[in-house]
C-alpha cells in the first residue's frame, strides 16, 4: 500500500483524502469501509492507479477474485510501472493455480523494482510449485548475497522452516525456572510459527536438562505443567533412546568435572502427524564435535545433528 501526497487542486486533494483513508481503514481491519473508501477515490479520479491497486487487494481478501484481477489490470494500465499491482496480480494468479501468469507478473515487478521483497519471495514460491527449485534458491542467494542477514530471504532459503535455539538456566535446583522457560518458549513458537507449514518447527540448544526432568517431559508430551501440554519429538530419543552423552567430562577436556556426565543438549523436532508424506519425522540422530581434531575439542559440550524427512517436491516425481 501506498499513501498519497496532497495534491494542488481542492478536487484532487479530495481523491487523495479518500484513497488514504482507506489505507488507514484497511490497516485497522475494516475491510468494508476501507473499499467504500477506495472507490470513493476512484469515483473522483479513475486513473488514480494506487487506488485501484489497493482496492484489488480487498476485494482479494473478501474472497472476490474475479473482481480484484480487474482492479490490478486497470492499475497496470493506468501506470505501467506500478510495481506492487504487478506483485499483487501475480500473488492473486498464483493462488487460482494461474502459475505460468503469476510467474511474469512477479518478473515485470523485478524489472521495475529489481529489490521488491514481496515479488522475490512470491517467485521464488511459484518457481518451488512448477518444481524449478534452482531458480528458488538462485534468487534468494542472489538476495542474500546483497543482504546477508535479511530474515525474510534467510527463512525462505532455508525452504521456510521455523528454527529457534535456546540456553535454559544452568543452576543444578533451577528446574523451576527451566520449565518457566519452557513454557515462555513454548508460547513463542505458538505465536511465531505456521501450524499450516509443510514442515513443523525445530528446536534445539543446551536444555541443562535429563531426559527424566520435568522440562524434557514437558516438552515431549510426557507431562502436563499448568494444565497445559505440548509435544516434540525428542530427535536422539526417537531413534536411540538411551545414550547420546553430551556433557561428557572424562571424555572432553573441554567440559568441567563439576557435574555429572548426561545428555543435556537435543534437538526437539514439532509434530509431524497428519502432514504429507510424514513430513517432519525423525529419520536418524547422532553425535556430532564428540571427537577431537588436532587435539582439539569444539566445545565443552557434544553436539547433535539429526535428518528430517523432507516434504515431497514437485520436482522429485
Amino acid at each position: 500500500m501506498t499513501f498519497d501526497r496532497g495534491a494542488a487542486r481542492p478536487a484532487d486533494q479530495t481523491t487523495v483524502r479518500h484513497a488514504n483513508l482507506g489505507i488507514v481503514l484497511q490497516s485497522a481491519g475494516r475491510l468494508d469501509a476501507a473499499i467504500t473508501a477506495y472507490q470513493r477515490a476512484i469515483a473522483l479520479d479513475p486513473r488514480h492507479a494506487n487506488a485501484h491497486s489497493n482496492l484489488g487487494v480487498l476485494l482479494r481478501a473478501s474472497g472476490r477474485p474475479v473482481d480484484a484481477e480487474a482492479s490490478y489490470r486497470t492499475a497496470i494500465e493506468l501506470d505501467a510501472g506500478h510495481a506492487d499491482a504487478y506483485t499483487n496480480l501475480g500473488i492473486l494468479l498464483n493462488g487460482l493455480k494461474r502459475t505460468d501468469e503469476a510467474v511474469a507478473c512477479f518478473c515485470t515487478a523485478i524489472t521495475l523494482r529489481p529489490r521488491h521483497p514481496d515479488a522475490r519471495r512470491m517467485l521464488a514460491l511459484a518457481y518451488c510449485t512448477l518444481g524449478e527449485v534452482p531458480a528458488a534458491v538462485a534468487i534468494f542467494d542472489e538476495w542474500l548475497a546483497e543482504e546477508p542477514h535479511n530474515p525474510v530471504a534467510l527463512h525462505m532459503r532455508a525452504a521456510g522452516i521455523d528454527v529457534y535455539s535456546t540456553h535454559l538456566h544452568s543452576g543444578t535446583g533451577q528446574t523451576a525456572q527451566r520449565v518457566e522457560q519452557a513454557l515462555f518458549i513454548d508460547d513463542a513458537i505458538a505465536r511465531t510459527c505456521d501450524p499450516s507449514a509443510e514442515m513443523p518447527p525445530v528446536l534445539c540448544g543446551d536444555f541443562n536438562a535429563d531426559p527424566e526432568s520435568d522440562v524434557i517431559r514437558f516438552l515431549t508430551g510426557n507431562a502436563v505443567v499448568k494444565e497445559r501440554s505440548t509435544y516434540f519429538q525428542d530427535a536422539w530419543g526417537v531413534v536411540h533412546g538411551a545414550g547420546g552423552v553430551t556433557w561428557d567430562p572424562a571424555g572432553n577436556p573441554m567440559t568441567p568435572n563439576s557435574y555429572h556426565p548426561g545428555r543435556i543438549d537435543y534437538i526437539f523436532v514439532g509434530d509431524p502427524a497428519f502432514r504429507e508424506d510424514g513430513a517432519g519425522r525423525v529419520v536418524n540422530a547422532e553425535l556430532a564435535f564428540n571427537e577431537a581434531r588436532t587435539g582439539v575439542f569444539a566445545s565443552d559440550h557434544y553436539g547433535l545433528r539429526a535428518d528430517i524427512a523432507w516434504p515431497t517436491r514437485a520436482a522429485d516425481g
